[in-house]
């Protein structure tokens, strides 16, 4: 059975962070899809671990803000992970 796995990413107050994109500004997310076979001795339903590589490019993220990454498959969220991003360093005068 095919799944649908995404990443998103929002600010501490939930709002999304957006990204630039082609056609304008973006909620920063990462779609993927995977499916998953099931030994022929696996209960219906039993849980897997899934090894996901995904390709993305640079992002700027808020600095000084915190954020939170959300893991989903099929809409519901599994996990999340909080963390903060540095904030920009101090210009010195020159």
């Amino acid at each position: 059975r095919r799944h649908a796995f995404e990443i998103v990413f929002e600010d501490a107050d939930g709002h999304p962070i957006m990204v630039p994109a082609l056609t304008g500004d973006q909620p920063f997310r990462l779609p993927a899809e995977f499916a998953v076979g099931r030994p022929p001795d696996a209960v219906q339903g039993t849980s897997f671990i899934v090894p996901i590589a995904l390709n993305i490019q640079p992002v700027q993220l808020p600095p000084g803000r915190r954020c939170v990454g959300k893991a989903l498959v099929d809409g519901e969220v599994l996990d999340e992970l909080f963390f903060a991003v540095r904030p920009l360093p101090l210009q010195q005068p020159q």
